[in-house]
């Protein structure tokens, strides 16, 4: 078989899930068709306008940049010939009514060009039946691609082959979703709401069954079945409210034929929930509404209203707030005469139960369970790992003590689920630990490059860990590695530097160690920049602050497309004082030199509003579009392959002949400009759009980025603009209404406008 090339894609159906397919795959820069039935003779695109009207506002996060809305086209199911007869991907996203779907896909048969892949979007109606219409041509060509909603954000990827599908053709569309797409793809068998939403729903109905027998409410079940078991914080009913019930509902009744049918009756309250119409976020009610005077309310099944939400001051939180997740299952388990510690501990324990019974009818490979968990549905960990942290045995007594009964696949089982767990959590074929301490691990990635793992809490930027970084970067020099990564484990690369140690030295007076410390950061980051071998530093989640600018500095940078990026010093009462703002001048420089009929000030212009907005990056596209990335830096789709293209990336860069970056001059913009600067600032202070110490920490900002005290065109090197940066930076930290907004952050999370 020849392997497809995928450009052109059409997605039938412009509802809320085609409209979110069809934007992900503009995310990967694919171009997309997007078609829907006629409503309006007279606009018969009505409703794909309507779909781009929703991926155009502001606060849609759908796509990673408003840019990528260039890529969809929209048009109809009756006149769709243009679009699918150049087609090379077709996806179906309509209703979940069999009917529906064989009348789209007839259409799609009769205009889509014979190599045409296609795929149903369903959430659990079988495939065979969704393609029983089909030819066996097309059957060879047909699969299910069951993306979790929302697409972009949600990792999980389902892809459910027919018998008759290509095994090449399934091999490819894996391949082809994890690089170009971002997901997590497992191969589901065709069975009835495939691995994830039947084990998913599962859950759901369990906890709603066991609550109300218990006599607790929907926020107590969501307290005891949230981050205390490892899922997420919203519980088991903010996600299903999130979900729709009418969709969890539809699941459930998807099972009605099946042998386990029983598991999956609707209780009584998601059914006069349904009936009502009360169906989630997407109608205003669901298992909560929020009342603008009471605020939120929740559903009680004895009261059959809404009642106001109590907080959930359970003892058992309290008692596990410091735990490990590990230690938390350990402590579920030997607590079951606690009746919170028992409902919880039997959440898990009839997951396991159920997970274990699901195979093989579900799956062969309990491992594709576990990450349809976690990528499907935010778990920290899948249900066989936590197995494995009381040990199979005890669960297995456990469970068969509850009159359950594991099949023999389980009890024959003579290791642990994951036996042999990994010295390095790097998914790098060789790679060893040479040393770990508390700030950072120095690791041997393979084919001599070194790995930085940044490991201080929160991953915060500190002074030792640029000690460290400093002592690697001085035995990379001398040795014969190739160049270095530098990345950071968690949802975030970092949310800055350590702000307790400057409010420390603020309140102590120690303006000396607070100087110093200052310049180590300074000069640490310039090193990194003009650094003699290849590093590249790799950024994910949240990027903020100090890491921002470590991430400015690297001569590369391998980005998550989910990294969101931002100098967000002004919440804390003052600007970048790591040389951040010098590379935002700096890039407007270079711009500038590349469109000479394009001023700098104007590129600098844009520079000073984002670093004064404290504006962070929905995406790395966006941060592109702000500079914060550059043209050389990679963005890279699935976040499991950051690390191996930041590898190749230094091994290309050392065969190519890496070449340090040159330093140049930076120029003043000079006195007009921070003239400028200094209006636009005092417009937003006449209208009360920022407070009085708002416009000085502007001041300091717009002088730094002019060097409003030189003349226009001088020039100075980056040494003294950092020492002009530290002055800057300094003074900041000695205002009383900076150390009141490092104060707050740091007790509250929030930021302070005073």
């Amino acid at each position: 078989m020849t392997m497809p090339i995928i450009k052109n894609v059409t997605v039938l159906g412009a509802g809320v899930m085609g409209r979110q397919i069809a934007a992900h795959f503009a995310n990967a820069g694919m171009k997309v068709a997007l078609l829907d039935r006629v409503v309006d003779s007279e606009q018969p695109d009505s409703l794909g306008s309507q779909a781009l009207k929703e991926l155009a506002k502001p606060n849609n996060r759908e796509l990673m940049s408003k840019d990528k809305l260039q890529l969809i086209t929209i048009g109809n199911l009756e006149n769709p010939k243009k679009w699918l007869k150049k087609a090379d991907l077709i996806i179906e996203a309509v209703a979940e009514d069999l009917k529906i779907k064989h009348d789209v896909w007839e259409i799609a048969d009769k205009f889509a060009k014979k190599k045409a892949i296609m795929a149903t979007n369903t959430s659990g109606i079988p495939i065979a039946q969704v393609a029983a219409n089909l030819s066996s041509q097309r059957q060879e060509r047909f699969m299910g691609m069951h993306f979790f909603n929302p697409p972009r954000f949600m990792r999980l990827l389902e892809l459910i082959p027919l018998p008759s599908t290509q095994l090449q053709l399934v091999a490819f569309m894996k391949a082809f979703a994890e690089v170009r797409l971002g997901k997590g793809v497992i191969i589901a068998k065709d069975t009835i709401n495939f691995i994830g939403n039947r084990l998913g729903v599962f859950a759901t109905l369990d906890s709603l069954r066991r609550g109300p027998a218990a006599g607790f409410s929907l926020s107590t079940v969501d307290a005891l079945t949230g981050q205390l078991i490892g899922r997420p914080k919203a519980g088991t009913f903010r996600t299903g409210d999130l979900v729709g019930l009418d969709i969890l509902a539809n699941v459930a009744k998807n099972m009605e034929s099946h042998q386990d049918r029983d598991l999956f009756e609707l209780p009584e309250i998601l059914t006069t929930l349904v009936k009502q119409q009360f169906l989630g976020q997407k109608t205003g009610s669901g298992f909560y509404r929020k009342d603008p005077k009471l605020g939120l309310l929740e559903y009680s099944q004895d009261k059959q209203e809404y009642l106001p939400v109590k907080a959930a001051e359970l003892p058992i939180l309290k008692a596990t707030k410091k735990l490990s997740l590990a230690e938390k299952v350990e402590y579920l388990f030997t607590h079951q005469e606690d009746a919170y510690a028992q409902f919880s501990w039997e959440s898990l324990r009839n997951m396991m139960w159920y997970s274990a019974n699901a195979i093989p009818e579900i799956s062969d490979d309990f491992l594709e369970i576990d990450r349809a968990l976690v990528w499907g549905f935010n778990w920290e960990v899948g249900i066989f790992k936590m197995w494995d942290m009381l040990g199979k045995d005890r669960v297995i007594e456990n469970i068969e003590k509850a009159g359950l009964t594991l099949p023999s696949w389980v009890k024959e089982r003579q290791e642990a689920f994951y036996p042999g767990a990994k010295e390095v959590d790097v998914d790098l074929p060789g790679a060893e630990i040479i040393k770990e301490t508390s700030g950072a691990t120095i690791i041997d990635l393979g084919d001599n490059v070194l790995g930085f793992k940044i490991n201080t809490r929160h991953n915060t930027i500190t002074n030792e860990l640029f000690q460290e970084l400093n002592q690697v970067l001085d035995e990379l020099e001398k040795s014969s590695n190739q160049g270095l990564v530098i990345f950071a484990p968690g949802k975030n690369f970092s949310v800055g530097a350590n702000l307790y140690d400057l409010l420390t030295g603020i309140k102590t007076n120690s303006w000396l160690q607070v100087t110093g410390e200052i310049n180590y950061f300074q000069q640490t980051t310039k090193r990194l920049k003009y650094f003699t071998k290849p590093v590249v530093t790799v950024v994910h989640g949240r990027v903020l602050g100090g890491g921002a600018e470590l991430m400015l500095h690297s001569p590369f940078v391998v980005a998550d497309a989910e990294s969101y990026i931002g100098l967000v010093e002004i919440g804390v009462g003052l600007i970048p004082g790591g040389g951040g703002t010098k590379e935002m001048l700096a890039r407007s420089l270079a711009k500038a030199r590349f469109e000479p009929d394009v001023p700098a000030e104007k590129f600098l212009r844009e520079h000073f509003t984002t670093i004064f907005s404290g504006f962070v990056s929905s995406s790395a596209f966006q941060a592109k579009e702000k500079a914060f990335l550059r043209d050389q830096d990679l963005i890279v789709m699935n976040h499991a392959e950051l690390l191996r293209v930041a590898k190749a990336k230094v091994i290309f860069e050392n065969q190519a002949g890496f070449r340090p970056a040159i330093e140049y001059p930076l120029v003043a913009m000079g006195e007009d400009v921070n003239a400028l600067f200094t209006a636009q600032l005092l417009q937003l202070q006449a209208g009360q759009f920022i407070s009085d110490h708002d416009f000085k920490i502007g001041q300091a900002l717009a002088e730094l980025m002019t060097l409003g005290n030189l003349v226009k065109g001088s020039e100075l090197s980056e040494d003294a603009f950092l020492k002009l940066e530290k002055e800057l930076f300094i003074a900041l930290c000695q205002e009383e209404k900076s150390e009141a907004r490092i104060t707050q952050m740091l007790q509250t999370g929030k930021p302070l406008r005073n």
